[in-house]
């Protein structure tokens, strides 16, 4: 279904968005497995897909299950995922030279921009975006930072109360971290 709409789309959008859904089974039996942490969902599905980030066209998505073996580098479950749909979607990039098997049509005119959240964010997954010339937004826990980031950079203070104005300060100052990485042009 997603080939056959990617096969309609004739220009695709530069700004993607990658996220996790969650599909529940009301029924007797066990589709694809249990879910554990999720309100209201006990048995269904998870996948991980890669939509248009203003027209919500589904470009590709990869079923999550334990089946699948991580590549060397990518051991977290969000970075080998977001490895798996890297290498679906940079086909279908017109800069990119397409094997003479794939039929599909390359309806990305560059590297697109893509969009994250913490559960998808690492050093291996900077690195793949950078080196393909991708763009990547991020949100990152304080604990999984950049290790190329000098610690020297941040604030950290040890015993501080908390209060309304500490958690206030908190919401209030952004951090934006940027991490240029050198473009390889070879697959």
């Amino acid at each position: 279904m997603v080939h056959n709409m990617n096969a309609l789309v004739e220009t695709a959008g530069h700004d993607l968005t990658v996220d996790e859904t969650t599909w529940a089974n009301g029924g007797y039996t066990d589709i694809h497995g249990r879910i554990i942490g999720k309100p209201c969902v006990t048995k269904g599905g998870q996948h991980t897909i890669i939509v248009d980030l203003r027209h919500r066209f589904v470009y590709t998505y990869t079923p999550c299950h334990k089946f699948f073996t991580n590549p060397a580098g990518f051991t977290a479950e969000g970075p080998a995922k977001v490895h798996c749909l890297f290498h679906n979607i940079a086909p279908i990039i017109k800069t990119i030279t397409q094997d003479i098997d794939n039929k599909r049509s390359q309806i990305f005119k560059c590297e697109p921009c893509v969009s994250m959240d913490n559960h998808f964010s690492s050093d291996n997954v900077l690195q793949l975006l950078g080196k393909a010339g991708w763009g990547g937004i991020f949100t990152c826990r304080r604990d999984h930072l950049p290790s190329t980031c000098k610690k020297s950079s941040f604030h950290n203070l040890k015993n501080v109360n908390i209060d309304a104005q500490s958690k206030a300060a908190l919401l209030s100052s952004k951090w934006i971290i940027q991490n240029q990485v050198a473009r390889n042009l070879t697959p």
